[in-house]
């Protein structure tokens, strides 16, 4: 894929999930649209300690389309790993709504909340 198309993709998936992506940074985690490899995309969120979320639909990578984004996935994986390597944490929900993202973040990354 040539450069300009691949911009093109990356900035039709950041505005798909603009959105989450505010949304996620409202809450302190800097979170932005990737894609992994083989055009699989994901939300992803380098934190602090260097470890970082992948957040993708709930059976697969992230949709490019919103319309067709079903549930929510996110792994907490450690710093520098291949993501070959698996997850530190990991939840999911068949809930694709924007409420339901942010409780699976902080269980993934062990905050309780009251």
């Amino acid at each position: 894929m040539s450069t300009d198309r691949m911009d093109e993709a990356m900035a039709y998936g950041t505005a798909q999930y603009a959105d989450v992506i505010a949304h996620l940074q409202a809450a302190g985690l800097p979170a932005t649209f990737t894609q992994t490899g083989g055009m699989c995309a994901a939300l992803e969120v380098t934190l602090d300690n260097g470890q970082t979320l992948l957040i993708t639909d709930a059976e697969d990578t992230l949709s490019w389309d919103r319309d067709t984004h079903q549930g929510w996935s996110v792994g907490r994986y450690p710093r520098h790993s291949e993501y070959d390597d698996g997850p530190l944490a990991f939840e999911t929900t068949e809930d694709g709504s924007l409420s339901a993202l942010l409780p699976l973040v902080h269980t993934v990354l062990g905050v309780t909340t009251t």
